[in-house]
Formats: structure tokens, sequence, C-alpha cells
């Protein structure tokens, strides 16, 4: 099965036959295998018979809400694509065609109303509160997205191996993609124009929906901030706390000026940070896959695997970077072995880590653990100092060149 189309109900009989023969037009037309879910409600008008007339799927959610008929018609879903839809004729069936056409480039595309070419045709009150919240939203969880808040979405259905989700009412929508950045999956959004519903009268209430939105938005500001985010280190590198911008910044200016134009690099634990994406011949080594995912967009060849027994052959690598890494393994001597192991006699280790012999290392960390609960400070389970360092890798046969 291609493509699953979702369509939550309640009360809809006078759009729900229509809007059924327009989705199997435009799918059976460009010749994509397809099934029609629509999940009620519990209508008391005959939206349940028109539908299961018109050959969709139909069935009563169990779990209540739009989260709850998203999560069950989800689980029932046998696409490689999901698309959710309204009901009422106020998404455009047609934008399908435009959101097809980007699968190959992200795993989450939404029809959104507040990029360049989006339109949001509905009351000015309406408008304005539906401005006023995705603004915050998108500023307060520092995601990329202009309309949080669109339902008109499709899904890479493999996503939802990965990613649970519980809220049951629309801030579900939030909930998801929260959970998507944090697992390093891409998002996109391509523009549509929203239009008043065809026929009957909506369902929503606009300020009930505004405090489940805000109460969500609480939950998933803590899980978007800690080191759980994929994208954790990107976004410290323009965190709103100067001095966690700073510390990113200036690490990245440290090792960039360190390394020349070697032919082959290694990053090992290269994360999500700029430094990666400084140098395009660079391969990245992580043991946490949703960051790898999350670099793909750079083009940089990327290699799930571990510090502690890297799988490269020996004298590899030019120069090998490992930054901020060792500082979150136990004291092994095998990590500097295997980092020796794949230079070739000659190359540059450049190696980062705090250095716990200063105080003002330490007081930062003390400050930093409170600013950010739930960051890297915690994780800190081996203090090196940098005499100890050195004198460790110099036994070793490395031999000291510069320091910052």
């Amino acid at each position: 099965m291609d493509f699953s189309v979702i369509l939550p109900t309640f009360n809809e009989e006078k759009n729900i036959g229509g809007l059924i023969e327009k989705i199997r037009d435009i799918l059976g037309n460009s010749g994509y295998s397809h099934e029609i879910i629509v999940a009620d409600a519990g209508s008391t008008d005959n939206t349940f018979q028109v539908a299961k007339e018109k050959g969709a799927q139909v069935f009563i959610q169990k779990r209540p809400g739009y989260g709850g008929a998203l999560k069950d018609a989800v689980e029932l879903a046998s696409g490689t694509y999901i698309i959710t839809i309204d009901a009422d004729f106020s998404h455009n069936p047609y934008v399908i065609k435009r959101l097809i056409s980007g699968v190959s480039t992200s795993h989450i595309l939404i029809a959104s109303r507040y990029i360049r070419g989006g339109l949001a045709n509905m009351p000015l009150s309406r408008r304005i509160l539906s401005i006023i919240l995705n603004k915050s939203l998108s500023f307060g969880l520092s995601l990329p997205v202009k309309d949080i808040s669109s339902g008109f979405r499709l899904y890479h259905a493999e996503i939802f191996k990965e990613i649970d989700f519980s809220e049951e009412n629309f801030s579900v929508l939030m909930e998801i993609l929260v959970k998507a950045y944090m697992h390093g999956f891409r998002v996109k959004e391509i523009p549509f124009h929203y239009q008043p519903r065809a026929k009957g009268r909506s369902h929503a209430k606009i300020i009930k929906f505004g405090c489940e939105f805000l109460r969500t938005f609480l939950k998933m500001w803590k899980m978007r901030n800690t080191i759980a985010s994929a994208d954790y280190d990107e976004r410290a590198f323009y965190s709103r706390i100067p001095l966690q911008r700073f510390w990113q910044r200036q690490r990245y200016k440290i090792i960039v000026g360190f390394m020349g134009y070697f032919n082959r690099i290694l990053d090992a634990g290269c994360g999500t940070s700029k430094i990666l994406g400084a140098f395009p011949q660079a391969v990245g080594l992580d043991i946490n896959f949703k960051k790898l995912r999350f670099n793909l967009s750079l083009g940089n060849s990327l290699v799930n695997g571990d510090c502690t027994r890297l799988c490269f052959k020996d004298d590899s690598f030019d120069a090998v970077i490992c930054s901020e890494v060792i500082e979150h393994l136990k004291d092994n001597e095998r990590i500097f072995l295997e980092l020796k192991r794949v230079l070739k006699q000659g190359g540059i280790l450049v190696l980062g880590t705090p250095d716990y012999s200063r105080w003002s290392w330490v007081m930062l960390e003390w400050l930093y653990k409170r600013i950010v609960p739930g960051g890297y400070a915690d994780e800190h389970i081996t203090h090196y100092t940098q005499k100890g360092l050195v004198q460790k890798l110099q036994g070793l046969g490395f031999q000291l060149e510069a320091k910052r």
C-alpha cells in the first residue's frame, strides 16, 4: 500500500462523501495504491454510513479526542506514507499532490498557511490567535516550523515505529513535531491556502484549543531542552543563553583554527555540532544514530559506531577530531589507542575536554547545571585535568603541538 489517508470525523455527512471521491480521484489517477481510513468520534448523523458506502474503512475511535483518533488510525494504517486531512474541505485535497512530490526530501511534510505562498482565509480574530499561537510555540520550542498547528500533513509511516504520542487533542500535532526533531527526522513545509469549511458548523473551540497547546508546550519544552534531542548541539550554537552560545562558538573557533586542509578527517563523536559541517571531507562517527540522521543534510559520510572500537583500518586519517566526548566515557586507555591506530604517522589529533583543574570551569559547570537542567553537565563522568591528559597522551607516543 502506497498511501493511507486518515480522516478524523464528527458529524460530517455533508462533506465526507465528496471528499472521499476527490481523494480517490487524485491518488487513483496518479497510479498510487491507497486506503482511506475514517476515524469517527461517534457522529449522530450519517457520517459513518456515507463513508462506508464510498468504500472507506470506517471505525468508531476508542481513544478520546483528535489525538486519540490519530493514534487509532495510525495503528490500522498499512501505507508506506500516511496523509492526515480534515474532513470539512477546509483542506484542499489537491494539495496532496504537492505533499507527495516532497516525500523524498523529508520525513514529515506540513501543508502550511504561514510560509510564503500560504494563506489562511478565516475570520480576523481567529487568524490573529492562530498566528500568535504558532509564533509563540515556534519560538519557545526552537522549532523551525511556521505552522505547528496544521493537521494537513504527510508522514513517512516508519517514523511511528520510533515516535510514540499520547496527547488526546490537537496539541498532539506539536507533540509529534517535537519528538520528530528529537529523533533527527527531517520536517518541511509546503504552502497551501486554508479555506472555510464547505458545509456544516466548525467543531473547533479556539480557547480550549489554545489552552491545550499551552499545557502540552510546558511538557514539550522540558523534553526539547534535554540532551536527548538529536539537534541539541546545533541548537546550542544559536542558544539564547549567552554562556552556552559563547562556549559552543569558542569551541568551534578553536578546533577549526587547529585544523588545516587535510584530505581525510575523522570527527569521532561528532554529535550535531557545527564542527562537522566545516569539513565536507570529514567522516562523522557517533554512537547516537538519531544525531547522524540529523546530519544527513550536510552530505558528509556518516558512521554509526563506538569510539572504543573504531571500524576503520589502521592509518586511515590525516587528522582526527574528538571534541567533548571522552568526559562522557569511563576512563579507558583503549579510546586513545584507537584514535592513535586510525591516525597516520605524523597526523594530528585535536582533542577537546573540560579542564577540571581550573576553578573557573568547575564554577561554570555548576552554573550551567542550574541554567540548563538536563544538559550535558550531568553527563560528565570522567574529570580530566590538562596536565594529566597531556602526560597520558605523551606516554602513548603523542607530542603536544598546541593547547587552548
